[in-house]
């Protein structure tokens, strides 16, 4: 299967480099340059529990010099998607796939407005990875992956796929109600992602503070309220219970999550895709969310001040 990676950055190369491995026809598109090239002169480099391994994966910058793809994951952080489906519709043809694992709220909404419905895939992932540096990934113990048809039907192309990444061991699995799945990971992160980049504090280390379970609480409350207006069930406990597990240092150990990654690269975030999403859809219902407002204004306030933050005394 010819299998086109948008967005080659850390979980985009995991993946690639896992098909790879197993045999399928992988190339890799990023605009970064300075990781395109490192990759195109060094080969990718994925630095695992067993050592460090090297891949000889195909890598390019521009969508013209593609050709049409059987499989366009999309793994561009979620401002960017929009942009890059739009600038992927040249390698797609009648019968190209489109998967999303991204992050957050709104992913699907922007590939299904190039994209018909019957020919996307959504989904979310718990691998961990993390980008070293240019051409190199670090992969961070193993994960699991759930994924769906967007327009809700178990096809033979869905079927294809979920095979070939789990020959690739990427561990898939056909989840009917991926919606919920995805709105859980998405509390799941409106909770660490926002919690650690604002006290840079690596995931093992947020739960220290003693109140941390009423913060918990407060946010996790909100967004189960909004997704029930949403007409998606998601139980406050199984979010919890996966937040507390990353509380395990032997789960979670030197992990800084994305958005930390972000604020200490002086990048933009995802905020506006996590929290600001959950603000956004509770203004449609008149829902207050206060702790959600709060951390969305917090993190906004950071990226339009990094040149102003105050590092060390006088």
């Amino acid at each position: 299967m010819r299998i086109a990676v948008a967005g080659a950055g850390a979980m985009g190369c995991r993946f690639g480099s896992m098909l790879h491995r197993s045999g399928q026809s992988v190339i890799l598109i990023d605009r970064w340059r300075n990781h395109i090239e490192a990759i195109q002169t060094n080969g990718l480099r994925v630095i695992h529990e067993g050592g460090t391994s090297t891949y000889r994966l195909e890598a390019v910058t521009d969508f013209t010099t593609v050709g049409v793809a059987d499989l366009v994951m999309v793994f561009t952080k979620a401002m960017h998607t929009q942009a890059v489906v739009e600038q992927a519709l040249p390698i797609m043809g009648p019968h190209t796939q489109v998967l999303t694992l991204q992050n957050g709220l709104g992913n699907l909404e922007a590939v299904t407005s190039y994209v018909p419905r019957e020919r996307v895939i959504v989904g979310v992932t718990n691998f961990g990875t993390e980008l070293v540096a240019p051409g190199v990934i670090r992969a961070l113990g193993s994960g699991e992956t759930v994924m769906m048809s967007a327009h809700g039907q178990i096809t033979e192309a869905l079927q294809q796929i979920c095979g070939m990444m789990n020959e690739a061991g990427l561990h898939v699995s056909i989840e009917p109600d991926v919606m919920s799945i995805v709105w859980k990971k998405v509390a799941f992160n409106a909770v660490y992602n926002p919690l650690a980049a604002l006290t840079r504090l690596k995931a093992s280390d947020i739960g220290g503070y003693e109140r941390f379970d009423e913060l918990v609480n407060g946010i996790l409350d909100e967004i189960v309220t909004v997704a029930k207006a949403e007409q998606v069930d998601i139980e406050k406990e199984d979010i919890i219970a996966a937040i507390q597990g990353v509380l395990d240092p032997a789960m979670s150990g030197e992990h800084l999550t994305s958005m930390l990654q972000d604020v200490l690269a002086q990048r933009a975030t995802e905020i506006a895709f996590l929290n600001g999403a959950i603000v956004d859809k509770a203004g449609k219902y008149g829902i207050a969310v206060p702790y959600n407002t709060l951390l969305t204004h917090l993190i906004r306030m950071l990226e339009s001040t990094y040149e102003k933050r105050i590092e060390v005394l006088h």
